[in-house]
């Protein structure tokens, strides 16, 4: 039986298209994600200067907003969030703080996370079991590079309130830094104590990347006490933005 050419036509198109259609259903596996990291200077400023005499000259004199990128590579069972660029801010302080350009490796099926935490001018290397936040998860939804993103939320460290958008059709239960353990990447995230936000701007499936998503070091891994002692040694530890530095670090 001679099976006609039309037939044949629409099952090759059919081949070629199955990815798009296996992402459009929710499956989507691997990827590149840019995010947008912001950092308001001015409220940080008012929680840690307080009734300083410089705080007035540091708002007049310094931008409002830091703005970071990042990117986030992700592939079944694996993820790698680093750092690519910053804008140009007139910041006058907070330039080198620690934890600004964490690297943060994850192995899903070994439920193990390789850590980069860069302190002042040196980098750290932590070995560490995935964080499993207890997220609370909402009826709330909002859009975010093109993804209707579900919101949750939980606290960490006692105090640091946590919202965040995840995106069900991607697969990967990854996010910005430390962050994940949703069933569906994070493309939205809010630290009001940290007054800090990360956002995606781009989402791209394409399996292909520049190199292999792998742990950011080799190197021995460090205790967070010995990052501890490299703060101290630079800080007087009553400076009230210590605690913002040991945050981020973390996160």
């Amino acid at each position: 039986m001679k099976i006609n050419s039309y037939i044949i036509q629409f099952i090759f198109l059919c081949i070629i298209l199955a990815p798009s259609f296996v992402n459009a259903q929710g499956v989507i596996a691997c990827g590149t994600i840019k995010f947008e990291r912001q950092i308001n200077l001015h409220q940080r400023a008012k929680q840690t200067m307080k009734n300083s005499s410089f705080l007035e000259s540091y708002l007049k004199g310094s931008d409002k907003f830091k703005t970071d990128y990042f990117k986030l590579e992700f592939e079944t069972g694996k993820s790698l969030y680093k750092y690519s660029s910053s804008m140009k801010t007139n910041s006058m302080m907070w330039d080198d703080d620690a934890g600004m350009k964490n690297i943060v490796y994850k192995d899903f099926d070994k439920h193990q996370q390789f850590s980069m935490k860069q302190v002042f001018e040196d980098d750290f290397f932590i070995k560490d079991t995935i964080h499993d936040f207890h997220w609370k998860i909402t009826n709330e939804y909002r859009d975010i590079a093109g993804y209707s993103c579900r919101r949750a939320t939980t606290i960490i460290h006692d105090s640091l309130y946590v919202i965040a958008y995840y995106a069900e059709d991607i697969a990967s239960p990854s996010g910005p830094e430390s962050f994940g353990n949703l069933p569906g990447m994070i493309l939205g995230l809010v630290m009001p104590r940290l007054n800090t936000t990360w956002f995606a701007t781009d989402v791209k499936t394409q399996c292909v990347f520049e190199d292999p998503i792998e742990k950011p070091s080799k190197k021995e891994p460090v205790t967070f006490n010995q990052i501890m002692d490299k703060i101290g040694s630079r800080w007087n530890t009553d400076r009230r933005w210590i605690q913002q530095s040991l945050w981020y670090l973390l996160i």
